[in-house]
């Protein structure tokens, strides 16, 4: 089972022209058509009738502006129906361009009202599951964003340096879908999916090797990230630009790493999701401890950052995995710049 598999729940991809690419298991398992049936085919073909789909036929495109959502009736294989709600998102290319469309099903009930598939189908998966494979999915595509920045900052040759781009860009796309199969799953398991809400677009976190900013400093920073990859990447990013790092593999580690500091670190990077003791836990107790450490929070879903008081607004931030390098620059200095008064 691939990666997708394991984080999509009922969900379909489709290219500009709306005929199917993807076809998710839990598709297969509510309407009994099978991803070799469905690929290929105009997406329309599986609806009895789809406000958000009917108002576009004939078009080759559906609302490339935004997520739009109305309600359905699709065609199960052997007979009935049911009735949902159905999202059609656009699928952004790095720098903007749309090239197809996930339509995600909400709430799919049979139309005679007779129990939800969502809540009964073996085919659905955890909610468990989907977390720690969306967190792990997230890990590796943000060490896939890192490492193909730090080579293109090398003179490479003209069909390498394309190579590495193709593979940055189709690393973004993967992160879209992840957050798209994440929301499906969050259905799946009877919750509503907020980390996107309609109508607002994602951002783009990858970028085609623009030029690193130049700032750096040489504050003291806490990385505490339990994925190797992510954590040394981090690491070797900052201290290139000067930073002393100290890191930590889990929020125990962290924490120990504080107690035995005889200086406030200026800034503590903290991974929401670690053994031990978890980002929000660690955060606690530094703020017990040091008033003056700012805090940059890590994690694959937006909705799992912790609200913070007003007052603490400006010395803590959120960002949201995969990320490129530039992000986590710009946003390490500026919550750094925050602490000493210059912003």
């Amino acid at each position: 089972m691939n990666a997708s598999e394991h984080l999509a729940g009922a969900v379909a991809l489709t290219d500009l022209q709306g005929r199917v690419t993807y076809w998710s298991p839990a598709m297969e398992a509510r309407l009994g058509w099978l991803q070799v049936e469905a690929v290929g085919r105009p997406l329309p073909e599986f609806f009895v009738d789809a406000a958000v789909i009917g108002a576009a036929k004939g078009s080759p495109l559906w609302d490339s502006t935004r997520e739009t959502v109305g309600p359905c009736a699709i065609r199960r294989k052997g007979g009935g129906n049911l009735d949902a709600w159905l999202s059609i998102i656009p699928l952004r290319e790095e720098r903007g361009e749309v090239y197809g469309f996930a339509a995600v099903l909400k709430g799919a009930r049979p139309a005679n009202g007779s129990g939800d598939l969502a809540a009964s189908s073996p085919a659905s998966p955890s909610l468990n599951m989907d977390r720690k494979a969306i967190h792990e999915f997230n890990n590796l595509l943000t060490s896939i964003h890192s490492c193909i920045d730090l080579s293109l900052r090398e003179e490479l040759p003209e069909r390498a340096a394309q190579f590495l781009t193709n593979a940055q860009s189709s690393a973004f796309r993967a992160a879209q879908l992840a957050n798209t199969f994440r929301s499906a799953a969050l259905e799946v398991a009877g919750r509503a999916a907020v980390a996107n809400p309609a109508g607002e677009e994602t951002p783009a976190t990858g970028h085609l090797h623009p030029p690193l900013p130049t700032a750096g400093g040489t504050e003291r920073i806490l990385i505490a990230e339990d994925d190797n990859s992510t954590r040394l990447l981090m690491k070797a990013i900052l201290g290139y630009r000067g930073y002393r790092i100290v890191d930590a593999a889990n929020g125990g580690d962290a924490w120990a790493r504080c107690e035995d500091s005889p200086v406030p670190f200026d800034l503590a990077i903290l991974d929401i999701n670690m053994p031990e003791l978890d980002g929000r836990e660690v955060y606690g107790r530094i703020r017990l401890k040091w008033k003056q450490c700012a805090i940059l929070f890590l994690s694959g879903s937006a909705e799992e950052f912790p609200s913070v008081s007003p007052d603490e607004a400006g010395m803590v931030e959120c960002l949201t995995k995969p990320f490129g390098n530039k992000d986590l620059l710009e946003v390490v200095r500026r919550l750094l710049d925050r602490r000493s008064g210059k912003v």
